[in-house]
């Protein structure tokens, strides 16, 4: 996996599991129903959509669809592979999808049973406008379980769509952020230069050898044997003192990047027919790329939404007079504090949905300030404060 690393971190600065996993939830579009999906939750400018691209680069043009605010109708003609006089066949078997802007609900609607991987042929029926008969009702037939990667700025996500992607986040540091202006300008100064030094580097020519590889072995299925199955479990409940929904989702991320390094290595895992044996490195592998995501999965709440708390909440009410009789934050203050400190834009709306965020987890609590009802104080909590954060 150093390897890979050291491959995309010619294009992709930071972001070291970001671009890691991006690059395994790609590969496993070359399995049977072991894929699994991710959504890029930042905002503008973020690099959501540069990570997804750059990393699409590496693998076979005609395996990727790249899309951007596509309607159902518009999905299904563009990735058909076969009409008949009412049905299209749309086969997404092995593909990868890229949304690469904020992706109409209707069409990942369409998509939920080929991202949960229910069925791996549901139907679709949309209505059709042709020069000869006017409208029509047209019956699309979705096959096979692709690798979808949806890259969105709207820091609330849908509980359906939830359940159907791990969502991770760009890193959004000032070292980050300084490295790549600085590939930028490298970039942009000699771009026919900078594109041939890319292209002929040997580790990348490497790993693009390698996935064509993984796509000419034809994988069917990948199993964990049961010693390594159950080290797996004992990692995954070890730092669990209390079990949460999510976490019946998060086993199935987890897996789904173990599984898929395992499909990386597979010229060094033992297979049977196209049956692969994920190997004991692949689950340490995986649990170390875990660890760099776990936190925002533990509670269950957008990347965004948590380093707002770290970035902003938490400094502010280190600052606060302890002899204030209103010791909690305003709203305008989290908005201020953002805007001198943060990387990225802070609206009055898009700080609602986040606060929602941070209360549901647990994290904040929200009470009307007793001198002025109409403004919301915001008071961070833990167990051993609750008690403490009172106006």
């Amino acid at each position: 996996m150093e390897e890979v690393a050291k491959c995309l971190d010619i294009t992709i600065k930071h972001d070291e599991a970001n671009k890691i996993i991006t690059f395994l939830c790609m590969l496993s579009a070359y399995t049977e129903d072991s894929q699994f999906n991710i959504s890029f939750n930042a905002p503008s400018s973020a690099g959501k959509t540069y990570i997804a691209t750059e990393v699409a680069k590496l693998f076979p043009k005609e395996d990727v669809e790249l899309m951007s605010k596509v309607s159902p109708t518009a999905l299904f003609h563009r990735t058909k592979q076969h009409k008949s006089e009412e049905d299209y066949i749309v086969d997404l078997e092995r593909k990868i999808i890229i949304f690469l802007d904020q992706s109409s609900y209707e069409s990942l609607k369409a998509l939920r049973p080929i991202l949960s991987h229910d069925q791996k042929e549901t139907t679709f029926s949309f209505t059709d406008r042709t020069q000869k008969s006017g409208l029509r009702t047209i019956k699309a037939i979705i096959r096979g379980f692709p690798a979808v990667i949806n890259c969105t700025a709207n820091p609330v996500f849908d509980e359906q769509e939830a359940t159907r992607f791990l969502t991770i986040s760009p890193e959004a540091t000032q070292d980050k952020i300084h490295t790549s202006i600085e590939l930028t300008l490298k970039k942009e100064s000699d771009k026919d230069s900078f594109n041939k030094a890319v292209e002929n580097d040997p580790a990348r020519t490497r790993l693009k050898r390698r996935i064509q590889q993984v796509k000419g072995f034809g994988c069917k299925n990948i199993k964990i044997n049961e010693s390594d199955s159950l080290i797996l479990r004992e990692k995954f409940f070890a730092d669990k003192d209390r079990l949460r929904l999510q976490h019946q989702r998060d086993i199935k991320w987890l897996t789904g990047i173990i599984k898929a390094n395992a499909l990386l290595n597979f010229p060094y895992r033992e297979f049977e027919g196209k049956t692969i044996t994920v190997h004991l490195e692949d689950i340490k592998t995986g649990f170390a790329l875990w660890q760099q995501i776990a936190e925002n999965r533990e509670l269950n709440i957008s990347p965004i939404a948590l380093s707002m708390f770290k970035q902003d909440i938490k400094p502010l009410w280190a600052e606060r007079k302890r002899d204030s009789r209103d010791l909690g934050i305003t709203r305008a203050q989290i908005v201020a504090h953002h805007s001198k400190y943060g990387e990225s834009s802070l609206t009055q709306r898009s700080l609602g949905d986040l606060l929602d965020m941070l209360v549901t987890a647990g994290l904040i609590r929200k009470e009307s300030s007793v001198k002025d009802r109409r403004i919301t104080l915001i008071y961070p909590l833990t167990n051993s404060q609750d008690k403490t954060y009172t106006p």
